[in-house]
């Protein structure tokens, strides 16, 4: 190529390299400018979207935040806390209050073993039997015992299992409610065993030592031998509420009351108080908040989509099909129920007005029978959260179309990428085709040329030789 480079010009005597410039540079300019101006509308395109992906986002969010950490909905509170109150799933349907006093917490059997020199020290080998039911204690000693629903579990010791440590491990590898522990201290070492809560939960254990390898014995525990050494019994969780006597075999209580959850803390002497009260003014502060948003972004919307004129430049996202539909389903969301047969938020006071505003009336809340009251919890909680599994709720529809429309945005920024690079390409070869034809031109000029002054010579020689 430098060696046709340097043909151009000699035979014309024309600035042909100069010319190939210009003619590469018109070219680029023409196929160029368009390109250019066409990525530059794209880029105002993306930011428009990207804008109102982050504020839809943003309006999502923020409305979600509320509703997890229970904003909404009949507030729970107890008079003292040795009765811890919380809301599960849904929270409660009404208002309520009840008052609870607890005679009895519910606790596990635990069992210890002799003491050992170590939790090296041989147990023996053979099996163990573990039976579930309910332990009574007999006045004057001893204990009856009766066999539950939970079916027995055997635990088989071998060789590589006959110490301490390789008993307790036998234990919890049987994976029941009953877990081994060791405690050591300077006098040796301990098996310790806890049940699980209730007083359906206590244990016998009934031990049978392989032929010639006593040991296991010493870990038996039922009515007619008891080697082992109670520590707790296992026992329910005695109640009354609102004079009512109960019996739970747990101390964390999910079915007294709808949608609360109980932890009991400790025993009462007086009745402790608990009580739901509804938030009125935080569903009309939620509300409020989500109508000042969603107008906000409709105006936002509404800028971006406006069409341009002989004095105002279009807007980014004119006749854009996307941002026509954002703004269609935020003037939707007015009429939507969320849960089937529900209120929508036209029904609790969000409204538009003819300049297209949306505007929330807090007095129409406000006229709401109070049986409908919990269906304003569930709206809110709805534009968040699908009402059936596998669903998207309205607000989490909204983001995800703007996050989709961008991302085919920035697709189509990575195509204008590639015809730039294109464009180089196709310059690249322009210019050496150009090249290619102007050195073919030189050398035709440069060979008429010498035509030419070989025949001025010899026209030369003629005449001078006729005279």
């Amino acid at each position: 190529m430098i060696s046709v480079l340097t043909t151009l010009g000699v035979g014309s005597g024309i600035d042909t390299a100069t010319l190939i410039d210009s003619l590469v540079s018109a070219d680029k300019a023409t196929r160029g400018a368009a390109l250019i101006r066409r990525s530059g509308d794209l880029d105002a395109r993306i930011s428009a979207m990207a804008q109102l992906s982050a504020a839809l986002a943003a309006v999502t969010t923020s409305l979600m935040t509320r509703v997890q950490q229970g904003g909404f909905g009949v507030q729970v509170g107890s008079s003292n806390t040795v009765v811890g109150i919380e809301t599960r799933g849904a929270g409660p349907p009404a208002p309520f209050d009840a008052d609870i006093r607890v005679d009895q917490l519910a606790g596990f059997q635990t069992l210890a073993g002799p003491r050992l020199a170590s939790s090296a020290a041989p147990v023996g080998t053979g099996t163990l039997t573990l039976n579930f039911g309910t332990r009574t204690a007999i006045d004057g000693g001893g204990f009856g015992f009766v066999v539950g629903a939970v079916p027995p579990v055997t635990i088989t010791l071998a060789a590589g299992d006959d110490s301490l440590t390789g008993l307790r491990d036998a234990i919890n590898r049987a994976g029941t409610a009953v877990r081994a522990s060791i405690v050591s201290d300077a006098q040796g070492a301990t098996l310790v065993l806890k049940g699980g809560n209730g007083a359906g939960a206590a244990f016998t254990i009934t031990a049978a030592p392989d032929a010639g390898a006593a040991g296991l014995e010493r870990f038996d525990y039922r009515p007619d031998a008891a080697a082992l050494t109670l520590g707790t019994d296992a026992r329910d969780a005695l109640l009354l509420v609102d004079g009512v006597a109960i019996r739970r075999p747990g101390n964390i209580v999910d079915d007294l009351l709808t949608g609360v959850r109980l932890r009991l803390n400790g025993i009462t002497a007086q009745p402790v108080a608990l009580a739901g009260r509804r938030d009125e003014s935080a569903s009309a502060t939620a509300l409020a908040d989500l109508t000042g948003a969603l107008s906000a972004l409709r105006g936002l919307v509404t800028g971006f989509r406006k069409s341009g004129d002989g004095s105002a430049v279009a807007g980014p996202l004119a006749g854009d099909g996307t941002a026509a539909a954002i703004d269609s389903r935020i003037i939707g969301l007015l009429s939507t129920a969320v849960v089937p047969g529900g209120l929508t938020l036209r029904d609790v006071g969000v409204s538009v007005t003819r300049g297209g505003t949306l505007t929330f009336d807090a007095r129409r809340l406000a006229q709401l029978p109070e049986a409908r009251a919990g269906e304003v919890d569930a709206l809110l909680k709805g534009l968040t959260s699908p009402a059936t599994p596998g669903g998207v709720a309205p607000l989490q529809a909204l983001a995800g179309l703007a996050s989709s429309a961008a991302a085919g945005l920035d697709r189509r920024k990575t195509r204008f990428a590639l015809e730039s690079a294109a464009l180089d390409v196709r310059n690249t070869a322009y210019r050496a085709q150009l090249v290619s034809q102007f050195a073919a031109m030189e050398k035709a000029v440069a060979a008429a040329k010498s035509a030419g002054s070989f025949l001025e010579q010899q026209i030369k020689v003629w005449t001078q030789s006729t005279r």
